[in-house]
């Protein structure tokens, strides 16, 4: 089929005109653009440049009169055309529009943004332009092409009518385009322009050149791609003299890329080692290979206890994946667990594994962006938002601990990692696996019902035990009275593990030393000014030093103890609840001999 129209979708066009919109292709883009290419577009009446992702071509077009595309944005790596589809799917399910879904899916160092631009037309300013004016005028006259931001920084927010009426006047023309940016980490290299011999041959033949200088070009003859602080370091070469030696023409400056490392430290790569499994892992195993190896798509719940080693299983069903040319993507519900597993599957799969999750820079994302499109990538790990990675033939995506909220984003568009999964692996004939030891009630429901394959494990890898839970009923243990928490049996089990060199871990679901406080007298409850959520009561800083005040742990909000009620004025101010400071106040007092750390924000 002749692309002779392209069907569009505007970045940031608005809910109400977020649909299709149809373009004529010149001859000379065809072959540059397909579904996922992002164009620059007029749109609108004014014909505004506005950035725009093609998502479907026809050889004719039933409108008389249609608008042609002004270009093809060009960036280092390219969109999947598997996006283009997600979008549609996201812009129905989560009512948001079609720009909003395909900006999350790029990396937040791409910048498609319109810029305003000022250019000088041929009319000359009049005589009695005021001062103001004509200062304006003559900064944009320094350039061919001005952005109006860079003006407003410059001259405040007044230039802004000042530059109508200038366009007004018709000394100033009003244009846009799409600001291309990318957050690339790049460091400038100098080199000579020229061979080493022409070059020596310039110092030979008694060259007005510097004895620095003179460093500098024997120095680049030796290392033809030095850095500005290599050349600093080595030789002692200020920055002036770099410059004179390009504007004569033997040096000169050259921006390079550099890719940023998320793993600095290099782990040895395992992956020819043996792994042992349980005959539990090596039937979950075999399973999950027959449902990747199914033409169709397929789904699984691997619901294990905890310590079954559910991790085996995946990094086993991953390795087969990858053996068959494809990859996998594996997700996590918190930061904290990204990194501990980082080591894990970095020793399996080396460089063929990218981390991603909302700690990176924004270089950091863009590089590995960048890396999966060229194919250096196989498996990427990280938290929700890496279920956008753009990777080729994708063979498995894995949820790991399915059941957490934190797969479902807050933010617009509000989606879920799930329902994302579940769509790239129903397109790329995949395998999508759940994993965890508690698993959702509408994941367990489609695995008990036959909608997902359901793979248990029941034991303990290594046969452990798991462990022993008590539950003690407090109601008539003579310990817990009244601003007490530790009970008889609770204080027996930590003498008993400290009589053995061992330690014990209290939980406490909340800081401070009590959770809320009131007025006896009227009740009043003394809540947040900003948030209307009680504040809690701390007693100790970070010296331990004896300062009651109260504080809201949502926004920060600070305020001493008040000494009377705001409401009636008395002055029985009562606290109540508990917190860890509480908590440690108790232990120390009942168990001295025992040492206490308390852990808190």
């Amino acid at each position: 089929m002749e692309k002779a129209y392209v069907s569009v979708h505007i970045l940031d066009a608005g809910f109400r005109l977020d649909r299709e919109y149809s373009y004529f292709l010149p001859p000379e883009l065809r072959d540059r653009v397909r579904k996922g290419t992002l164009l620059v577009v007029p749109f609108g009446v004014s014909n505004k440049q506005v950035s725009a992702v093609a998502v479907g071509f026809s050889e004719e077009s039933g409108y008389k009169r249609i608008k042609t595309v002004l270009s093809v944005l060009d960036y280092p790596f390219d969109i999947p055309e598997e996006f283009t589809e997600l979008c549609r799917f996201m812009k129905e399910r989560f009512f948001c529009s079609f720009g909003q879904a395909f900006r999350t899916m790029l990396p937040p160092g791409v910048n498609l943004d319109t810029e305003v631009y000022y250019t000088l037309t041929e009319k000359e300013p009049p005589e009695d332009m005021n001062q103001a004016a004509f200062l304006l005028y003559r900064r944009i006259r320094t350039e061919k092409e001005f952005p109006k931001r860079k003006l407003l920084e410059e001259f405040g927010d007044e230039a802004d009518k000042m530059l109508d009426s200038l366009c007004g006047l018709g000394l100033l023309e009003r244009k846009t385009r799409v600001r291309k940016q990318m957050n690339e980490k790049t460091v400038t290299v100098l080199k000579l322009c020229g061979e080493a011999e022409e070059i020596f041959a310039l110092l030979e033949e008694g060259s007005t050149l510097t004895e620095k200088q003179k460093v500098l070009v024997e120095l680049l003859t030796h290392y033809p791609c030095a850095t500005m602080r290599e050349v600093s370091e080595i030789g002692g070469i200020s920055s002036s003299v770099v410059s004179a030696l390009v504007r004569k023409g033997i040096v000169r400056r050259e921006e390079i890329r550099v890719e940023r490392n998320d793993s600095p430290e290099e782990v040895p790569h395992e992956q020819a080692k043996e792994t042992v499994l349980s005959e539990e892992q090596q039937t979950a195993v075999d399973t999950l290979k027959q449902l990747s190896d199914a033409e169709d798509p397929k789904a699984a719940l691997l619901y294990g206890v905890t310590g079954s080693g559910k991790t085996k299983v995946i990094i086993e069903t991953v390795k087969h994946v990858l053996s068959k040319g494809q990859t996998a993507i594996i997700l996590l519900p918190e930061i904290g667990l990204t990194a501990q597993a980082m080591g894990n599957y970095r020793k399996v799969f080396g460089k063929e594994l990218s981390v991603i999750h909302s700690m990176l820079s924004v270089g950091e994302r863009l590089d590995a962006f960048r890396a999966m499109r060229e194919g250096k990538i196989k498996v990427v790990l990280g938290t929700r938002s890496a279920v956008f990675s753009p990777l080729e033939n994708l063979g498995l995506i894995v949820i790991d601990e399915e059941q957490e909220g934190t797969y479902k984003s807050e933010l617009s568009p509000k989606y879920h990692a799930r329902d994302i999964a579940r769509f790239r692996c129903a397109r790329n004939k995949g395998l999508l696996l759940l994993a965890s030891a508690t698993p959702s009630v509408e994941s367990f429901y489609k695995a008990v019902t036959g909608v997902y394959t359901l793979i248990k494990l029941t034991k303990r890898y290594g046969n452990a035990k798991l462990p022993k839970v008590l539950i003690e009923d407090l109601r008539n243990d003579g310990k817990i009275f009244p601003e007490k928490l530790v009970g008889s049996r609770l204080e027996a089990e930590m003498l008993r593990a400290a009589g053995k060199e061992k330690q014990t871990i209290l939980f406490v679901n909340r800081r401070g030393y009590h959770s809320h406080t009131s007025c006896h007298s009227c009740g009043k409850v003394y809540v947040c000014p900003h948030c209307s959520v009680s504040l809690t009561y701390h007693k100790y800083d970070g010296a331990r030093a004896k300062e009651g005040w109260l504080a809201c742990h949502y926004c920060g909000y600070v305020c001493r103890v008040p000494e009377s009620c705001d409401e009636c004025g008395s002055k029985h101010i009562n606290h109540f609840g508990f917190g860890t400071q509480k908590l440690q106040d108790e232990l120390e007092s009942r168990l001295p001999a025992l040492s206490t750390l308390r852990m808190d924000a």
